[in-house]
């Protein structure tokens, strides 16, 4: 009768396969993807990792389908803008 809600890994370091990026002029770039495991919240660190390099950055805002948040976890599709 109804959908039970999956089980996250919310508990792992924060992953994030980034699908796609854009850059906003004067703000940064916006990391677009869906969460694969753990959970990140607004104005925490990240790094970047691929193609031989490692970028440290911070997440300054968050957004799922254009609507700002402030935390979010494994399974949602969100839009990311950092530094730089």
């Amino acid at each position: 009768s109804y959908v039970p809600t999956p089980k996250r890994d919310t508990d792992s370091p924060f992953l994030l396969p980034i699908e796609k990026t854009v850059t906003v002029p004067g703000r940064g770039q916006v990391l677009v993807g869906t969460i694969k495991r753990g959970q990140i919240k607004k104005g925490d660190q990240l790094e970047l990792v691929g193609f031989g390099e490692n970028i440290k950055t911070v997440a300054t805002e968050i957004h799922i389908f254009k609507n700002p948040v402030n935390e979010c976890i494994a399974g949602q599709h969100v839009g990311i803008l950092v530094r730089g």
